[in-house]
């Protein structure tokens, strides 16, 4: 049994036999679990398991054609190779005989060049690396010799090939192990890669005699291993491979006691090989080799030494004995030189990189010449020829560990090759890449195959709980109208899914089947019960009550009552005679909208609304019960809706009346009305009329150019005709009237019909057009925004325009049928642009003053007005656009707005703009001057609005951080301005109030000038375009309180000072007063009086003072103030009576220390009128916060 399986052991590991069996697996897989991924035939199955089998066939002979082409190649390549023309006439009969040759049981011919592993020696010369090659215990085929080489002395010349049934083998000249630059060795080596890309050699075997490694000193030594590295480095380097190497010591039985030590060997013991293996250890290439080597060496040597005593003991002669004894020894100091050796050529170095080694083997080809052994002093061991004896008395022509070491060492390893650190790196970023990929891959195709059938499991799971939860809700009494719709709603969207959902097999890309087709049967019967069942139990029955309610009110409505009910009732008669009398006159697309709309009527009226997009979807469930239920009974049609034909006869009777044009005008607009939108002018615009245009006007979109080609000519027409020609709905034939007259009859309705629409038209566009204004902004940058975006050549108001003109083509002719006019012209129509059909007269008619608005005389393709004026405020724009970039708009806005206000804004565009606007108005007729005048001057308008509030908000802001701060800061609430014991500042009010220098003035002559002006002592708001700053009127009293403070504290020269005279009064039991004011004193005992001169300055003013004594002292008393403003509170604390201009008379009541009042008089003449002396001149001044009203 193990017999048998060792003999098929061979063909069980072949590549083919597991490729094969793989096919099998896939076509095994195919068979049982086809039926899953759609191969649900046996045929189809039989099908896709021969494609994979012819798949196998066709890897097969393409992989033998491949090995043939290549070794073909390859062989011609090896015969031109060849420099020595002996040579090249041997190899070219070798690789002839090839042809006819089959080198092992899988290979014929020169496919064998390729396929077969390749093995490659290096060494120095006379290594004996040929001779390895013969004793290899290989079978080498051909006959005539066992390799072809030249003969002779000094070993091989280039390259010997040896063709085994189980390799190549190529024996390298011992040259190129030490000629550095030898161009035939490269040349070899890009041979091969170019071949045998994938792996040109499958190892090398690295041969070195033994003597040579014994005998060398350190020098001759290291030069050899450089050698070798040298050549092994190359191999990596141009191959891109790292190789297995093997160190093959030859000549190993000149060893002193190897011939003693082995001879007892069989033949078979002989022929196994000897050596240490390390690849198992050295795959980490962190793992130091030489220490592996020295303790696998170690080893061996400790094994020589267990069988030493045995071997003795069997030996017949002392010679033996003695050779056997000293062999462990030996052996032990060769393993030193070679654990050296092996160290130098693993030694690290960034030229080289480390080869990979799969062991060292010792091997003896013969037994011949001169005998090493191993000698001691007290310096060191050295190796030399053994003493004492001669030269071997026989050559033995016996190999040891040579036979097996191919087939048991070499040859397992023919696949373990990788490559070079580069190409591992290449290699590994490959891999990763594929692996990523195929990860990827399987990912993509795992989430879209789960993905695909849980979708499909779940569509048929919801199609599954929809259908319970539709028959639950259906039977049960308690669900409302509006869960059943919605339960019928959702389950037809179901059904519409599986409709749409195609699956296709992966492995049968030819067909597909559709969930429809396999699942959607007892889903549509379920649809069909359940929406007929609805149609009966609740629109036919809201149907039937909405006729009859119509036929029931229609005597009692007024004739405005019956136009507006009249297309409603109309629709009802033409639906039940489509239903049921007149099933030739069925429509869909008239029926299943009506159906919708009733139906969704209905669920309004039980108050359960549905919303927007179920009342879509109900619109396409209503086209499914057409198709599925009515459609499909066609021939019963007749009683499936057939209820009352009374009705029929009252309705044609009711709506049997003379042909009017406006009756047929508002049917025709209440036909249209829920077809067509509203108009507004955001919808004609779009959103970049948000926030720059405004108009709230809406009309109908029936009265578009669109709707007049798309639906409104038409209709008129077919309405006419209908009313002229007879009407089947309303059962009318005019079988006795001649087609002129018919004819005739519906021009004269058409025209009637037209010219009220026309004229509703006209009207809609004109109050579109005059009630368009611009946007008023608080903003000036969204204003000066919205005056860029009209003053724009493709901006909002050209396209208002545009649009308007669009709208105003209103022609008899058919925008399409102008194509072919001008195909048949020659003309490309996808190239040029055609020309507007003529107008129809009755609309240019009424439309000529609307028509004018959008006058083009240059054909620029934009109308004269609008041209003009976009060409007078585009630089406005532009200008404008200057202040709203500014670091502070409102600042610039404000010094702009002053300009034009105080008359020297005549250069601004602003003022001229509207100058200019307002000629071009002038310059029209008056009708464009009463539809353009509020369009086109709101913008300016506008802007000039928002530039009014841009400067209130730059001025409130001057006023709140300059004058009201520094107001609220150092005046407000302090003396003398209010009754507080708090002084202000002198420095601080002349600061405020100084006339021209002050804060307050400053801001009132430079700030608030240009916004303002002084008539007759009363302040004026300058205005431009009937606008202008709203002040608050606290303001301009502030001003007048001001200017008195000012006449009363400063002089002409702006200083705080005033002179003045004082001339005592007698008062009656006085002797004696004093007024004393800073250095001027007024001491008055009742003598003659005088003017005496007095002079107050604030800022140097510190005391004031007046007195009094009683006659015989009998009393006295005093009234003292210190501060700059003691002179003020003295005075506040006075009674003071004008006399005449600028003098009057000042009492000062003093109190005694009894009690008593007495009083100091005197009369007191100012240098000006205003002075202080005025005591309400400096009281109650008030700075209101804001500038301005609200």
């Amino acid at each position: 049994m193990k017999g048998l399986i060792m003999r098929f052991l061979p063909f069980l590991t072949r590549l083919f036999t597991g490729v094969f069996a793989g096919f099998v697996g896939l076509a095994v897989i195919v068979w049982f679990a086809g039926r899953y991924v759609g191969l649900t035939s046996v045929t189809s199955r039989l099908i896709v398991i021969a494609g994979l089998f012819g798949i196998y066939l066709l890897w097969i002979i393409g992989r033998a054609l491949f090995l043939k082409f290549r070794g073909q190649k390859l062989a011609g390549d090896l015969e031109q190779s060849v420099e020595d023309e002996e040579l090249r006439s041997k190899l070219k009969t070798v690789l002839d005989s090839l042809k006819t040759s089959q080198l092992g049981r899988r290979y014929r011919g020169k496919g064998a060049l390729y396929a077969l592993p390749w093995y490659m020696i290096i060494g120095p010369s006379a290594a004996g690396k040929s001779t390895f090659y013969a004793r290899s215990g290989l079978n080498f085929p051909f006959q005539d010799d066992t390799r072809y080489h030249m003969d002779g002395i000094g070993g091989t010349k280039n390259c010997d090939w040896w063709f085994s049934d189980q390799a190549v083998l190529i024996d390298t000249a011992g040259r190129y192990s030490t000629d550095e630059d030898n161009k035939e060795w490269f040349s070899f080596l890009r041979l091969l890669k170019k071949h045998r890309p994938q792996v040109p050699v499958n190892g090398v075997i690295l041969a070195f005699p033994v003597d040579e490694l014994l005998t060398s000193d350190p020098e001759s030594l290291q030069q050899s291993a450089n050698n070798a590295k040298n050549r092994l480095q190359e191999v990596m380097s141009e191959l891109g491979l790292m190789v297995p190497v093997y160190v093959v010591l030859t000549k190993c039985d000149m060893v002193r006691g190897f011939d003693a030590f082995f001879e007892d060997l069989s033949d078979t013991e002989a022929a196994q090989p000897w050596g240490v293996y390390v690849l198992d250890q050295t795959e980490d290439k962190r793992t130091d080799v030489v220490n592996v080597l020295k303790s696998q060496l170690a080893q061996l040597t400790e094994r020589l030494y267990e069988q030493r005593t045995q071997k003795m003991l069997l030996a017949n002669d002392s010679d033996k004995r003695n050779g056997i004894f000293q062999y462990p020894s030996q052996f032990s100091g060769l393993s030193e030189r070679l654990v050296e050796f092996i160290g130098m050529l693993t030694k690290d170095s960034p030229y080289h990189e480390k080869p990979w080694f799969a062991g060292v083997y010792f091997t003896s080809s013969m037994q011949e010449g001169a005998v090493i052994e191993r000698r001691s002093n007290l310096l060191k061991d050295v190796f030399a020829k053994a003493l004492g004896l001669t030269e071997r008395s026989g050559s033995s022509q016996r190999s040891y560990f040579i036979a097996e070491l191919f087939t048991q060492v070499i040859f397992p390893l023919k696949n373990a090759v990788r490559g070079s650190r580069k190409r591992q790196r290449l290699h590994l970023a490959a891999k990763s890449l594929l692996l990523v990929s195929f990860v990827g891959l399987a990912t993509v195709s795992g989430l879209t195959l789960t993905g695909t059938y849980t979708a499909n499991n779940k569509l048929l799971s919801d199609y599954v709980n929809k259908a319970e939860q539709l028959a639950e809700q259906l039977q049960t009494s308690t669900a409302s109208e509006i869960e059943r719709a919605t339960a019928l709603i959702e389950l037809h969207q179901h059904y519409q899914d599986l409709e749409s959902i195609h699956t296709y097999s992966p492995l049968s890309l030819l067909s597909r089947y559709d969930l429809i087709g396999t699942h959607g049967e007892p889903m549509r019967h379920l649809l069909v019960q359940s929406v007929d069942q609805a149609m009966r139990t609740q629109v036919m029955p809201f149907y039937q009550t909405q006729f009859e309610q119509m036929s029931e009110q229609w005597p009692t409505l007024d004739d405005q009552q019956q136009a507006a009910a009249r297309h409603e009732y109309y629709q009802l008669l033409e639906i039940y005679q489509m239903l049921t009398t007149q099933p030739d006159e069925y429509d869909r697309d008239v029926v299943g909208p009506y159906l919708t709309d009733l139906w969704t009527a209905y669920l309004d009226e039980q108050n359960q609304p549905m919303s927007a997009s179920q009342s879509d979807s109900l619109n396409a469930l209503t086209g499914f019960y057409l198709q599925h239920v009515v459609e499909t009974v066609a021939g019963d049609r007749t009683d499936y809706w057939h209820f009352n034909d009374r009705l029929i006869a009252e309705g044609q009777q009711a709506l049997q009346t003379p042909p009017d044009a406006d009756l047929l005008y508002q049917q025709m607009l209440s036909k249209g009305s829920n077809q067509y939108p509203t108009v507004t002018l955001r919808s004609l615009l779009g959103p970049e009329v948000d926030g720059v245009l405004t108009n709230n006007t809406e009309f109908s979109e029936l009265y578009t150019r669109s709707a007049w080609d798309n639906y409104v000519k038409a209709e008129i027409n077919a309405l006419a005709q209908a009313a002229s020609r007879g009407d089947w709905v309303l059962g009318l034939e005019l079988n006795n009237v001649s087609d002129a007259d018919v004819k005739k009859k519906a021009e004269t309705l058409k025209q009637a019909i037209r010219k009220q629409y026309f004229s509703d038209y006209v009207v809609q566009w004109s109050d579109l057009v005059s009630k368009t204004a611009a946007v008023r902004h608080s903003d000036l940058t969204r204003s000066i925004q919205s005056l860029k975006a009209i003053s724009e050549t493709d901006g909002v108001l050209m396209r208002l325009f545009l649009t308007l003109d669009e709208n105003l083509q209103i022609s008899d002719i058919d925008r399409p049928e102008l194509p072919e006019q001008a195909s048949a012209e020659g003309s490309d129509t996808t190239t040029v642009d055609l020309p507007e059909p003529p107008l129809n007269p009755v609309f240019a008619g009424l439309s000529q003053e609307l028509r004018a608005l959008i006058k083009d005389t240059d054909d620029s393709g934009r109308p004269d007005v609008l041209e003009a004026y976009i060409a007078e405020i585009a630089p406005l724009a532009d200008e404008l656009d200057v202040i709203r970039v500014a670091s502070d708009a409102d600042q610039e806005a404000r010094r702009y707005a002053g300009d034009l206000l105080s008359g020297q804004g005549s250069g601004n565009r602003l003022y001229s703009a509207w100058i200019n606007v307002d000629n071009l108005l002038q310059g029209t007729d008056d009708v464009v001057k009463g539809q353009m005048s509020p369009l086109l001057t709101s913008p300016l308008r506008a802007v000039w609005n928002g530039m009014l509030a841009a400067s209130e908000r730059s001025l409130q802001t001057a006023w709140q951080e300059t004058v009201y701060g520094a107001y609220r800061k150092s005046i407000q609430g302090r003396f003398p301005f209010a009754d507080s014991s708090s002084d202000a500042v002198v420095r601080d009010v002349t600061a405020f109030f100084q006339p021209e220098a002050g804060v307050f003035w400053q801001f009132i002559n430079t700030d608030l000038k240009p916004f303002v002006q002084v008539r007759s002592g009363n302040w004026k708001v300058r205005t431009w375009l009937g606008q202008g700053l709203a002040f608050n009127p606290d303001v301009f009293n502030a001003v007048n309180s001001a200017g008195s403070i000012v006449t009363g504290l400063f002089d002409e020269q702006s200083n705080t000072g005033m002179k003045y005279w004082v001339s005592p009064i007698p008062t009656p039991g006085v002797s004696e007063s004093r007024l004393a004011v800073d250095n001027h004193t007024y001491r008055y005992r009742n003598e003659p009086e005088e003017w005496r001169e007095f002079y107050w300055s604030l800022e140097s003013s510190q005391m004031a003072q007046v007195e009094v004594h009683l006659n015989g002292g009998s009393g006295y008393a005093d009234l003292k103030f210190e501060g700059p403003w003691a002179f003020v509170r003295l005075l506040r604390h006075s009674d003071i009576a004008h006399e005449r201009g600028t003098e009057f008379k000042v009492s000062f009541p003093l109190t005694l220390a009894n009690g008593e009042t007495v009083s100091a008089r005197y009369s007191v003449r100012a240098d000006r009128a205003g002075s202080v002396l005025n005591k309400s001149a400096l009281q109650g001044f008030y700075l209101p916060s804001s500038l301005f009203k609200g």
